[in-house]
This record gives structure tokens, C-alpha cells and sequence, in this order.
């Protein structure tokens, strides 16, 4: 249970929401999920730095039951299983909850258990109460204050949650040259705070990844990710991304171009 409630000048569940309703959030389909789910699969088993030093941070017992909100074909499922007694991977996707399915089959990982469920769905008699409760990129939501106290209710011992620093997906630099910045979405300091007026005691790290460019080396492949992010495309807006490809593409790999993530837990026993 949280501690006792505290003020803080603004409600910080209030403003989240209605900064969210304000930006038009709403949740993708299913369907869009199941179109990427072999994209992400094909992550699962290369080295990951961002799984690694997630779960490093993380209080594991031999002995725990784990939920993993969110959990995709397996990212951090297929690394946490064999740690713990048991693993739940909720996702409302099939064709994602199908890859974790195989990938786990493949590993001989047995003690992980799909749940065809979304953060909204009821999951009152359908998901178990476990030890921790991990929702690792997974976390926008219209209703943080919500979430939180949902996925507070299925813990034991700690929630372990992760959000993009800045609420920026786009590639910033590049929306900023075609004119088509976007409003970013609230940032974590929103979820520090909901939790501290909620009464829990928020714990928060960093871990640093590269970012989406970071591979991109080549002219034609930058091209075609810049269409696929923000087509239409002009021909002057092809020139100045050409001209861009060639002034700062040597340095995609750098901090610069990194997505920086806060790992945010907080105790509920």
C-alpha cells in the first residue's frame, strides 16, 4: 500500500490528463501492433544493452513471480524467465503474444505464460497478483494516475516503470528542418510526481540507448525511413534531408541522436 497521500501546488494526475486529451492521445489498435510484431522480433535476441541495465536494477528472488506489462515477442521476458519461478507476458497483441510464444518454445523457457490482455481490459480474476509488475516502453497512457495504482495492485514488492525522457518519438532535429516539430508528451517528471502524491516513494535512473538512426549509413536507407515517418515528402523536403544525411549523419550514432529513458520503481509492500 502507499504511503499517505501528499500535496503538492498542482495535481499532477489532472494535468497529465489533460495534457494527454489535449494532444488527441489515444491507444494504436491491435492490428497496428501485429504489423510490427516482426520487426520487434527480430530484436529479441540480439544484445541489448537497454534490457540488460534494466533488469540489473532490478530486486529479483529466484523464487518470484513476475508480470511484464506490455511484454511484446519476449525483449526482457525471454532474459528475466530464467531468474524467476514464473513470468506473465500481457499484450493485446496476438501476433506479438504468438512470437513470445515460439520464442520461448525455442529457448525452453517453460514457465512463461502468455496473457492475451490490454492495460485497460479488466484484469480482475484474469491476471495474478506476482511479486514485481515491469512495463518497460509501454507506458503511455491516458491516465498515468490509473496505471499506476492498476499495476501498484498487481505488485508485491515493486513496480519497475520506463518512459521516454523528453516524450519525443520523432526524430526532433529532422522535424524541426522539414517545419512539422511535434508537441512532445508529457515527460517523466509528470509520473515522479503522480506517484509522490499518490504516496509512493519514486525511484528514478536513466539508461541511455541509440537512437533510431544510429544504424543509418546510408543515404537511400535514411530516405526511406524519413518517408515512411513523415510522408508526404516534397522535393525541397528531399533536398534538405539529403543536405542533413550529409552534414550529421556521421554522427547518428552519438548522444546527440540517443534516446534517453527513465527507469522509475516504487515499493508497494
Amino acid at each position: 500500500m502507499p504511503n499517505t497521500t501528499r500535496t503538492l501546488p498542482a495535481d499532477f494526475a489532472a494535468a497529465y490528463r489533460a495534457r494527454m486529451a489535449e494532444l488527441g492521445f489515444c491507444e494504436k489498435p491491435a492490428a497496428e501492433w501485429d504489423g510490427k510484431a516482426a520487426g520487434f522480433n527480430a530484436k529479441v535476441r540480439r544484445p541489448s544493452a537497454y534490457a540488460d541495465t534494466f533488469l540489473s536494477r532490478m530486486d529479483i528472488r529466484p523464487e518470484d513471480t513476475v508480470l511484464d506489462v506490455g511484454c511484446g515477442p519476449g525483449i526482457l521476458a525471454l532474459r528475466l524467465a530464467p531468474q524467476v519461478r514464473r513470468l506473465y507476458g500481457l499484450d493485446y497483441s496476438p501476433a506479438m503474444l504468438q512470437c513470445l510464444r515460439e520464442n520461448a518454445e525455442a529457448a525452453g523457457c517453460r514457465n512463461i505464460t502468455p496473457l492475451l490482455l490490454s492495460k485497460e481490459d479488466d484484469w480482475r480474476g484474469r491476471v495474478p497478483v506476482c511479486d514485481s509488475v515491469i512495463a518497460s516502453r509501454s507506458g503511455l497512457d491516458g491516465d498515468l494516475a490509473a496505471l499506476f495504482a492498476k499495476l501498484s495492485a498487481h505488485a508485491l514488492r515493486a513496480v519497475y516503470f520506463s518512459m521516454l525522457v523528453g516524450g519525443r518519438f520523432d526524430y526532433s532535429p529532422v522535424s524541426a528542418l522539414l517545419g512539422r516539430s511535434r508537441a512532445p508528451y508529457p515527460d517523466y517528471i509528470y509520473a515522479v510526481n503522480i506517484l509522490y502524491q499518490m504516496g509512493y516513494d519514486a525511484e528514478v535512473s536513466f539508461i541511455t540507448t541509440p537512437g533510431r538512426l544510429a544504424d543509418c549509413t546510408d543515404l537511400d536507407d535514411f530516405l526511406h525511413r524519413m518517408h515512411a515517418a513523415y510522408h508526404p515528402l516534397s522535393p525541397a523536403d528531399l533536398r534538405r534531408l539529403t543536405d542533413f544525411f550529409h552534414a550529421e549523419g556521421h554522427r547518428f550514432a552519438q548522444d546527440e541522436f540517443a534516446m534517453k529513458w527513465a527507469l522509475i520503481s516504487w515499493r508497494t509492500d
